[in-house]
């Protein structure tokens, strides 16, 4: 589906000879030259050309391994707005993950909530929850999270 060539175009534009072809014709009263990508008539919406068939080609993981056989027929405002998407987006940066965070944070999580409800809603001693944090495991989760974070 993404490999640069013959199914990539497939999945971007469709069939040829059904959603888009490169031969000399007349569509919807737009000419087209031998050799020059075109697309058909829609079959779904009469009077309206197709303009991709599954994959948005501006927005495709994989590049062409050539040219984009059907970038001409994307439009200049679509074109324009994905250079300024590519000039100015940033990825973020991936949450590092271990086997001790997978584990134990869910757990952690659910105890330290509980903590701090029961001494800001419940009025618990403060000493007595952090007693309760170590008794259930708290602290050892902890340490194992971030021994495991810091030796990755």
């Amino acid at each position: 589906m993404l490999d640069g060539g013959e199914m990539q175009t497939l999945w971007t534009y469709g069939v040829k000879g059904i959603h888009w072809d490169d031969k000399a014709e007349t569509v919807l009263n737009n000419d087209y030259n031998d050799g020059e990508f075109h697309m058909l008539e829609s079959l779904e919406v009469p009077d309206t050309q197709y303009t991709t068939a599954h994959i948005d080609p501006l927005l495709s993981v994989a590049k062409f391994l050539g040219e984009d056989p059907g970038l001409s027929v994307v439009g200049e405002e679509a074109r324009e707005s994905r250079k300024t998407f590519e000039e100015n987006a940033r990825q973020d940066v991936v949450f590092a993950a271990t086997e001790e965070l997978s584990q134990y944070n869910g757990d952690l999580m659910t105890l330290k909530k509980s903590i701090i409800a029961n001494v800001v809603t419940q009025g618990a001693d403060f000493a007595e929850e952090m007693a309760r944090f170590e008794r259930e495991g708290g602290k050892a989760w902890s340490d194992a999270i971030v021994e495991s974070l810091n030796n990755r």
